[in-house]
């Protein structure tokens, strides 16, 4: 199965990683990219473990997410025909939700 993360959710890891490693160093952002692949790995093999995500549910896809971090929570669909995952976004648990369902596109 393929994976494939959107442009914006590309943009927040690298966010991600750049903080934590100005903020606790270059091993804690490392550890943190390998958790982050992990979880890439897991849906790959087990595309409907994540939720359905409550605040997408008006979306055209069904959108489904996944706590990999107490503050982080990966977005994503998943394309039966094309045996694809999509990794839209990574939500940051601590701001408000609605806000960030509503940056998704």
């Amino acid at each position: 199965m393929q994976v494939i993360w959107n442009k914006k959710a590309i943009e927040q890891l690298d966010d991600i990683l750049e903080f934590s490693r100005k903020e606790f160093g270059e091993r804690i952002a490392q550890k943190l990219y390998v958790h982050f692949m992990n979880y890439d790995s897991l849906l790959t093999h087990n595309p409907l473990l994540g939720i359905v995500e409550p605040l997408l549910l008006n979306r055209k896809l069904t959108y489904r997410s996944i706590v990999i971090h107490k503050r982080f929570k990966m977005v994503y669909y998943f394309r039966e025909s094309s045996q694809s995952l999509h990794i839209a976004a990574i939500w940051d648990t601590r701001r408000e939700p609605r806000n960030q369902a509503r940056n998704l596109k």
